[in-house]
């Protein structure tokens, strides 16, 4: 009887091993096709942009000068329809890495337009290849590579209680505000007694409440830059 238990227990034993080894491989197994899908959308997506940001950077250095006639890019329909970027031009969406290029002249840092494009156009940092614009994330990416200090509010579409106190003591700011066509990316400095707004139709409110209320806006996303 000793023995039929003593066999029993080890059989036990083996199948609790194996059950175990096999929940082993099959994790793995799943970690390693999951590796397999992301490598297959990844590397294929990082090859084109940066065979698309290649291009498009030879192409803006040619051309950049005729870009705008003064250093802050106010109307991309106009001023950046000739400025590639993603698989588009820059008068469609390319309102992200305006907002950028604008911001950095508020901070004293003006930026050639092709170096900025540049940034913006790398893997991961567009949507869809810039069909969509910016992703915001590459937007905080940007400033902190450049040096700069970055905060903006965590949620999409939740302002920060105290938006405007700290707009008006930060050296430039971005806003993301969403329209009934899409969203748009504006830079936006407090000069004292109000706002000025670059590359919007509303070049200058006294809040920004008021900026969004009379641009038809929702608020999504700002960044802090100092």
């Amino acid at each position: 009887m000793g023995g039929r238990q003593t066999f029993a227990a080890a059989v036990l034993d083996d199948v609790v091993v194996f059950v175990a080894r096999t929940e082993d491989f099959i994790v793995q197994a799943v970690v390693a096709v999951k590796f397999l899908v992301d490598s297959a959308v990844a590397v294929p997506t990082v090859i084109t942009a940066e065979i698309v940001k290649g291009n498009n950077y030879k192409h803006n250095k040619e051309i950049q000068k005729k870009a705008s006639t003064t250093p802050f890019l106010r109307d991309q329909r106009e001023e950046c329809k000739d400025i590639k970027f993603g698989f588009s031009t820059s008068d469609q969406n390319g309102c992200g890495w305006i907002a950028a290029y604008n911001a950095m002249i508020l901070l004293g840092h003006q930026q050639q337009i092709a170096d900025v494009v540049k940034y913006f156009d790398g893997a991961f940092r567009t949507i869809l290849f810039g069909m969509f614009g910016v992703a915001p994330h590459a937007i905080t990416g940007y400033f902190r590579s450049m040096g700069f200090s970055v905060s903006a509010n965590v949620f999409f579409f939740v302002r920060p209680c105290d938006m405007d106190e700290r707009a008006m003591i930060s050296r430039a700011c971005i806003l993301l505000y969403a329209h009934n066509s899409g969203a748009h990316y504006v830079a936006l400095k407090w000069e004292g007694y109000r706002y000025t707004i670059y590359n919007d139709y509303v070049t200058e409110a006294e809040s920004i409440d008021d900026f969004l209320n009379r641009s038809h806006g929702t608020f999504m996303m700002i960044w802090f830059i100092n």
